[in-house]
């Protein structure tokens, strides 16, 4: 895992880390959000070592389940297997997994209605359009921030 500086598109400084070409994280602590990207045809190992890499990075980061909002990019991602999928439903029921609002950005119906079933989470949307996602997300972060 490689940790680099970089800037996003409101200018405020991030941590990325480069995993595989598979998937990449970045951080926006000012927000409290985490992206993912994530690419191609994952095998069940694939899904293993994301989510070990990805509990690395929250530790780092100090955030556990549940303080956090993510955004996982999908637009690149291929259409999984039914054994890839079967996997991926015990580890997003995990509570070690819990997240306070999960938006996903799909590009294809199919990695839409495959997510659908994955990921059983009454804090979850779909969406094509990142600026609609990412409004969300921050609305959810604004709201338990009130609170």
């Amino acid at each position: 895992m490689m940790g680099k500086d970089g800037l996003g598109d409101d200018g405020k400084k991030r941590m990325v880390w480069e995993m595989t070409a598979k998937y990449e994280f970045s951080l926006d602590h000012a927000r409290h959000l985490l992206r993912i990207t994530m690419r191609g045809y994952w095998t069940i190992e694939d899904l293993h070592a994301f989510v070990g890499e990805r509990r690395v990075v929250l530790t780092k980061a100090g955030w556990t389940a549940g303080n956090h909002v993510c955004l996982i990019d999908l637009r690149d991602y291929a259409v999984q297997s039914k054994e890839f999928h079967t996997e991926a439903h015990k580890v997003a029921s995990d509570p070690r997994n819990k997240l306070a609002r999960l938006a996903i950005l799909h590009s294809s119906v199919l990695v839409k209605m495959q997510g659908d079933r994955t990921i059983p989470d009454d804090n979850r949307r779909f969406f094509d359009v990142e600026a609609e996602a990412i409004a969300w997300l921050m609305g959810a972060s604004n709201n338990a921030a009130a609170a």
